[in-house]
């Protein structure tokens, strides 16, 4: 059985690569260091096609892993980044979540 990880890196470089799987593979990784790599290259291809709405919600967790590393003005970076893609999306639920991580900080 194929992991995670590796059917994520076999689609890389392929037309069934997504920024979603990267997101998904990084939702599912425990260490928060480790994690913190996996949404980086998920929002750099969801940058690359302008999917805001991949976009926020990357930096969203990248916010959170962040926090959870103790870095708190890294953390609080990523979240402004991510509300600024959420405003361009429809996802009302999205953008209150980010609102409420900026409220509250790490």
């Amino acid at each position: 059985m194929v992991n995670n990880e590796a059917l994520c890196i076999s689609n890389e470089s392929s037309d069934t690569n997504h920024p979603f799987q990267w997101e998904a593979l990084g939702d599912f990784t425990k260490d928060d260091a480790a994690s913190v790599l996996i949404y980086e290259k998920a929002f750099k291809y969801s940058s690359d096609l302008s999917a805001y709405e991949y976009m926020a919600p990357i930096k969203l967790a990248l916010a959170e892993r962040y926090c959870s590393l103790g870095l708190t003005d890294i953390a609080r970076s990523n979240a402004v980044e991510a509300n600024d893609y959420a405003i361009k999306t429809d996802d009302l639920e999205l953008r209150q979540e980010i609102s409420e991580f900026l409220l509250n900080e790490c």
